[in-house]
């Protein structure tokens, strides 16, 4: 009896170790999975777009030099995009998920992150929001106010984009599979762990998409098993009108964005009122120097 009790004990003693080693390299490695990202520069891949694409330099409050792409809006009166992409990959992986945008004629900022796509840095909230700071930054150099910009923000990016619309009175807001924070996700995914707590890049979506004043559309995928359908609909519940939003039926997080996503996000472009002339500016783009080019 008393060999069976050391044998529990040193069981239980074993579990807690591997639940504390388990805990331990979530709480160090955390960033390395939630910025999964490519470390080389991106690959427009994209003849069609190689003529219209401007290669642009961001410089950031805290000293960095962000390499992006700009893309002009392609008529007159149209929003340019800001563009925030998902965590895995970089605005090469991305960029094609904002190409119908650019075909329709609306401009786009497609940001590049830092430590994303050959940039300076590495990734974390804080650090992400001065990047989205650096692109709204970038485009009223070019004589592009605030009421001229939409925020589209995809998967990772919507936390970028609604820290961004609490800040700025922006034209417009989408957002594509949304969250209410990552420590939500991260609690819905983890269940046995206490991951909520142990989340520090945060992207408390929800205490901030009070605060944005500008038209929004959220769409989602009712299959989604990463970011769920829920986490979206309570997030589009806290926000002010006017509002919409689309469900799409038998799709999951990667493949949401579909003809029909696509439709209803340049229906509820073309509601916006027509976007402010751009400001007589004699800024040119920044040099590239600074980006290593």
């Amino acid at each position: 009896m008393r060999k069976l009790g050391r044998f529990t004990w040193s069981l239980l003693k074993g579990a807690v170790i591997v639940y504390a080693m388990v805990v331990g390299i979530l709480w160090f490695m955390q960033r390395d999975m939630l910025f999964y990202r490519s470390e080389g520069r991106p690959m427009l891949n994209d003849p069609t777009l190689e003529p219209k694409r401007d290669i642009v330099c961001l410089a950031t409050e805290d000293g960095l030099n962000l390499r992006s792409w700009y893309f002009r809006a392609g008529r007159a009166g149209a929003p340019t995009v800001v563009f925030f992409h998902g965590n895995a990959g970089d605005i090469g992986n991305h960029l094609p998920f904002a190409k119908f945008l650019i075909e329709a004629g609306y401009g786009l900022l497609a940001l590049e992150y830092r430590g994303y796509g050959g940039n300076p840095g590495s990734p974390d909230e804080a650090g992400l929001i001065a990047d989205g700071r650096a692109a709204l930054t970038f485009l009223k150099d070019q004589g592009v106010p605030d009421s001229g910009i939409v925020l589209f923000g995809e998967s990772l990016g919507t936390g970028v984009a609604v820290q961004l619309a609490a800040e700025h009175q922006v034209g417009a807001m989408i957002l594509r599979s949304p969250y209410t924070s990552i420590a939500a996700v991260a609690a819905i995914q983890l269940p046995y762990i206490p991951a909520h707590w142990l989340v520090r890049d945060r992207f408390d979506s929800l205490a901030k998409i009070g605060l944005n004043r500008a038209p929004l559309f959220i769409f989602h995928g009712a299959n989604d098993t990463l970011i769920p359908l829920a986490l979206g609909r309570e997030l589009f519940e806290a926000a002010r009108s006017p509002k919409t939003w689309l469900t799409l039926d038998g799709v999951g997080h990667n493949d949401v964005q579909t003809p029909e996503a696509e439709r209803a996000v340049l229906d509820f472009l073309a509601q916006l009122p027509q976007a402010e002339p751009l400001v007589a500016t004699a800024a040119r783009l920044p040099p590239m120097a600074p980006c290593g080019s």
